[in-house]
């Protein structure tokens, strides 16, 4: 729900929904849920969540979400009574819940609470036991909202936690601007990473003095370049990584030093580029 191509109102909300309760169904085990079905799922979800229906028909499309994976569990049909009452009585609680949450309309909250509510509708129509840490939840898209947040009437909304929130989705957004970059200027892959997640061996300068022409040669090689024990040691000091991927070591190389100045001029003034190829014409 963080990312700028999922609107604070829209229908998008709703295929999240679904697709979050489908694979927390599936992932929980006690009911097999399929592919197909999940995206059987997501497609009747997009029939019938439909911008403005809240206003035009006061269904919200998150109700239809949620109903649309009870159905397809269930198997619901016209001729299956049970099945289908249990739908009708799901899509009736979820929109009951978010008719409360109203004034103004926030798709954001809608996900959250129709989810919380679903969890408690799958414990008792699906005997399935699903987590759901709604106290965690902080909201970070005050800013986003087109008619203004209603702030602390709002169950999400916390004045203290919210301003650390906010400026943890300011760095989502600035990494995902940066992957963004990336790609424009010719890597072939870039995500963002944990800093924890880089592994730094020992054998590795084994290899680099045994195997490599560039050895010794210039800082950009061992052993002029920080040790082992370094490297662990300032990557510590950092969250956050981009990866970057790409066939040419130099042109990587270059691209690398080019995001690390985009980042700086964000406001990032710790981004370092770290090349891992060598560095020259002659490196392939």
């Amino acid at each position: 729900m963080k990312r700028d191509n999922v609107p604070m109102l829209g229908c998008e909300n709703a295929l999240i929904a679904a697709g979050a309760l489908m694979v927390a169904i599936k992932n929980e085990g006690t009911i097999k849920v399929t592919d197909v079905q999940v995206v059987e799922v997501l497609n009747r979800t997009k029939k019938q969540a439909i911008g403005g229906y809240c206003g035009l028909t006061g269904v919200c499309g998150i109700a239809p979400a949620i109903g649309a994976c009870f159905s397809v569990i269930l198997d619901a049909a016209c001729p299956k009574d049970q099945e289908t009452a249990m739908t009708m009585r799901v899509v009736a609680r979820i929109v009951d819940v978010i008719a409360n949450e109203t004034g103004p309309c926030c798709c954001k909250n809608f996900v959250r609470k129709a989810i919380a509510e679903a969890v408690e509708l799958a414990r008792n129509y699906l005997k399935v036991s699903l987590p759901h840490p709604e106290t965690d939840i902080v909201c970070v898209h005050v800013e986003r909202h087109p008619h203004g947040c209603r702030k602390d009437k709002c169950s999400y909304f916390n004045e203290q936690s919210n301003t650390a929130a906010i400026a943890e989705n300011g760095l989502f957004v600035m990494f995902d601007a940066l992957v963004k970059k990336a790609i424009d200027l010719g890597a072939e892959n870039a995500k963002t990473i944990d800093s924890s997640s880089v592994a730094v061996r020992d054998w590795v300068l084994l290899k680099c003095q045994y195997g490599c022409p560039f050895y010794d040669k210039d800082s950009l090689h061992p052993p002029l370049t920080p040790g082992t024990e370094e490297t662990r040691k300032v990557l510590k000091e950092y969250d956050k990584a981009l990866l970057l991927n790409g066939s040419s070591g130099p042109a990587l190389s270059q691209l690398a030093i080019k995001i690390e100045h985009a980042a700086y001029e964000m406001g990032l003034y710790k981004a370092f580029a770290l090349l891992s190829l060598p560095f020259g014409e002659s490196s392939g």
